[in-house]
């Protein structure tokens, strides 16, 4: 099959047809027709794809309709959110994003892949490459941060691990679709589905850029967002699908509509009706409906009455047949049923999940009680620490909980535990924590495991207080009056506000975020040293949720904060700044970082910068050196910081290492018309940090 082969194709289709390939039926759909009127459907050419058929047999039973029975015998393309696995479930996004390892990534998607093609989807919708900055959103768990930057490189590794590195698409990768574009992390307040306005500085120069990344890795698709962007929805949105994407970018794959997005540019006020929409998504290049049945109700209608020409049907169709054809489904269009025994759960995969947990996990307290000896005695409480599902987090597609340990059945494996559930995320029995039930001076150490439920993080779960629950913070303020060193361990969707109570008064806080199916070997592995933690916070932890956003690249205003005066951008009740910055994270060694220096080549307009990492502790350790910038005066105005490149270095004991960047003038993005000055800052975070100015 060649593109000639498709155009031919095309030409034989009849309108109806036409719109069966722009159609994508899902869930929505199986609440109103039964299999046998799916079945029919596909007998007569009227859907092109589906999404979130579960079992494979089924999945090939139509897929021979397609491609027996249907007149021209297109196959069909099955999808799923593959966010984080299919059966072997990886850690969040977000976790995963704080190894600071877009290699990783890599793997744990290509790992999804072949999970997911053996399962016989071919179309994933991810990697969500949103930039987000505000912890009151859900979402959050899908991304990869508060960072363009860092987000653009594990957007392009999670591209590559889907899709392969070649223009083709084998049978054991999938298509990828970066979504949601654009802006959808930056809904008002927080708040789900929420409108969205936005510069267009910040448009460019930070919401963009990682969409642009996953273009430049050939991303094969695209998916649009829910909200509107400065008045218009961005699923008809002209400046985004056609001035940017198609042209701007060359972009010449699929844009396919989030759920119903379509009709629900109705809702916004926006289309006047599905005729409206429909018109709107054909002029802008929008390839495929979701699950709205705009497209089936109206394009016909619209052709005939000549409000669209049937040529700009045919050029949506033909993008989505070359999606097919880049699949290699007119020649495959099947899956092995004997894949499933074959590509899931196996032990490379399984490895992977675990070193990915591991890489994940961020310290971000820790006066000495950590690493646990075997030899404690240990307090195991909260419903939390023994729970399956909670751990795998949302968008955990087809994964079971069978499959996964509980923290506490992996700590009991290592360390003499006693368990108490004692409190869960909504509710605190005081009595079985009593003196009286309780022997609290017969235990070393307490781990306490608080945080969320799966569902509190991920689609329409925006809160307004991303504090830990009222049940969590009684409990916790009652064990901490015991006086015992207590180590929390926290399973959470997004950054938490804390307290200081508990930020102070614990004698050890553990970020282990919801890490998959292998969570709990992984926190245990780190608790007790066989590993040495290595993450590294990719969103800021606020103090208050009334500081959300927050963000460690903000601009300065005309009055920056300073401790002495009053009448500076501050709140007077709440301290400065972020409790964990971004970059945030500690390990059981220590690294002191010396000798920070730049040396201009002027030649060449590179710039080398020196810094000097010593490992100055007791344990081996991996540290990630963050190098960031700043340029002033600058028109427009620029970030007090930005990050600019960042290396994980293995350090032994009492070594040290000289660590250069080479970085190039156009790297910086520099108006000389200006004069700028650029400052360059090395350290472990992004607060902490060595300061070269040239």
């Amino acid at each position: 099959m060649n593109k000639e082969n498709l155009v031919d194709l095309v030409s034989e289709m009849t309108i109806g047809e036409k719109v069966g390939q722009l159609n994508q039926f899902g869930a929505s759909i199986y609440e109103k027709t039964d299999d046998a009127g799916i079945e029919k459907l596909i007998e007569d050419g009227k859907v092109g794809s589906l999404l979130f058929v579960k079992d494979v047999a089924t999945l090939n039973k139509w897929q021979k309709i397609a491609v027996e029975k249907s007149r021209l015998h297109i196959p069909l393309l099955f999808a799923n959110d593959i966010v984080h696995g299919v059966r072997t479930i990886f850690p969040t996004p977000l976790a995963e994003s704080c190894s600071w390892e877009p290699d990783l990534a890599r793997k744990t998607a290509e790992l999804s892949a072949l999970e997911g093609s053996a399962l016989g989807y071919k179309w994933t919708y991810a990697p969500m490459v949103d930039v987000v900055r505000d912890s009151r959103w859900g979402r959050v768990m899908e991304s990869f941060g508060e960072d363009t930057y860092l987000t653009s490189l594990f957007a392009q590794a999670k591209v590559e691990g889907f899709q392969g590195t070649g223009d083709k698409i084998d049978l054991n990768h999938m298509a990828a679709c970066a979504k949601h574009f654009v802006a959808y992390g930056v809904a008002e307040a927080g708040k789900e589905y929420n409108t969205v306005s936005l510069s267009d500085w910040n448009l460019h120069n930070v919401y963009l850029p990682p969409f642009k990344a996953c273009v430049d890795k050939n991303v094969a698709s695209f998916m649009t967002a829910f909200n509107d962007l400065n008045g218009v929805p961005c699923t008809v949105n002209e400046m985004l699908l056609q001035d940017i994407l198609r042209k701007l970018w060359k972009f010449n794959g699929v844009v396919v509509s989030d759920f119903g997005s379509l009709v629900e540019t109705i809702a916004h006020g926006y289309s006047a009706d599905e005729s409206d929409a429909a018109c709107l998504g054909v002029k802008n290049q929008l390839n495929i409906d979701m699950c709205s049945d705009v497209y089936v109700h109206a394009i016909e209608n619209l052709v005939c009455s000549g409000v669209v020409s049937e040529q700009e049907i045919d050029k949506l169709v033909l993008a989505v047949l070359e999606l097919k054809m880049r699949l290699g489904l007119f020649e495959n269009p099947y899956t092995d049923e004997q894949r499933e025994k074959q590509d899931l759960y196996k032990k490379e995969t399984l490895q992977v999940a675990l070193e990915s947990a591991e890489k994940s996990i961020v310290l971000l307290k820790n006066d000495g009680v950590l690493p646990l000896g075997k030899d404690k005695k240990i307090l195991v409480l909260g419903e939390l620490a023994n729970s399956r599902r909670e751990l795998h987090g949302n968008w955990a597609a087809d994964g079971t909980a069978e499959h996964t340990k509980t923290i506490l059945e992996s700590l009991t494996e290592l360390y003499d535990v006693d368990y108490i559930a004692g409190f869960g995320i909504r509710n605190f029995d005081k009595k079985a924590l009593s003196n009286t039930a309780v022997n609290w001076a017969k235990y070393d150490s307490i781990i306490v495991v608080a945080g969320e439920s799966f569902i509190e993080s991920g689609e329409a779960a925006a809160k307004t207080n991303i504090s830990l629950s009222d049940a969590q913070k009684a409990a916790l303020s009652f064990i901490l009056q015991k006086k015992v060193p207590t180590v929390l361990l926290l399973v959470n969707g997004r950054p938490l506000v804390l307290g200081k109570e508990i930020a102070e008064q614990c004698s050890a806080i553990v970020e282990c975020w919801q890490l998959g199916i292998m969570a709990s070997p992984a926190i245990t592995n780190v608790i007790s040293g066989r590993v040495v933690p290595e993450g590294k916070l990719t969103m800021s932890f606020p103090r208050a949720t009334g500081q959300c956003p927050i963000y460690y690249n903000h601009f300065s205003t005309g009055r920056p904060y300073r401790s002495d005066d009053k009448f500076t951008s501050r709140y007077i009740d709440c301290e400065e700044g972020a409790m964990y910055p971004f970059g945030y994270g500690l390990s059981y060694t220590h690294f002191t970082y010396s000798d920070a220096s730049c040396k201009k080549e002027n030649d060449e307009n590179k710039y080398v910068i020196y810094v000097t990492v010593e490992n100055d502790g007791d344990h081996d350790g991996v540290e990630t050196v963050q190098l960031y910038y700043n340029v002033k005066p600058s028109k427009p105005i620029r970030p007090v910081q930005e990050l600019l490149r960042f290396k994980k270095i293995k350090l032994k004991s009492k070594t040290k290492e000289v660590i250069q960047f080479t970085i190039s003038e156009s790297d910086l993005n520099i108006d000389k018309s200006t004069n700028p000055k650029i400052t360059f800052y090395v350290g472990g975070n992004s607060k902490d940090a060595l300061e070269i100015k040239m």
